[in-house]
């Protein structure tokens, strides 16, 4: 048990002075979430492509998932039809930028999103 602490957890007590302070720490606890995000959806992205991403690069969350095939522009139209706004920054890359304050929620349903997008145009690829 915790001193202090109804639930045994640690309780983090900080005296902020300041509206600047208050802005800085909380950068830095945004920033500290970032690096955590970026790794869950770097492996998600390409797990959930359908065989069209190859890998992610980037920093943070602002990330660019590198295709397969030149299929940027049709994974685009798919995704923003399933209600993600991402954008084809060249022929094989498709740009990913959550907000830095996306909630766990709305990542999975951002993920979920993108596996029937990247279904979409796998499914049309094939049948061409």
């Amino acid at each position: 048990q915790v001193p202090g602490s109804q639930d045994g957890r640690w309780r983090l007590r900080v005296r902020l002075r300041d509206r600047q302070s208050l802005h800085r720490f909380a950068a830095a606890l945004a920033f500290a979430r970032s690096g955590d995000l970026h790794e869950r959806l770097a492996v998600a992205l390409v797990e959930q492509s359908s065989g069209l991403a190859e890998g992610v690069r980037g920093r943070g969350l602002l990330l660019a998932v590198a295709l397969a095939s030149p299929v940027a522009a049709d994974l685009e139209r798919a995704a923003r039809a399933e209600g993600i706004l991402v954008n084809a920054v060249a022929p094989n890359a498709i740009r990913f930028a959550p907000a830095l304050t996306i909630t766990d929620e709305d990542i999975d349903v951002a993920l979920a999103a993108w596996g029937r997008a990247c279904a979409t145009v796998s499914a049309s690829l094939v049948a061409s």
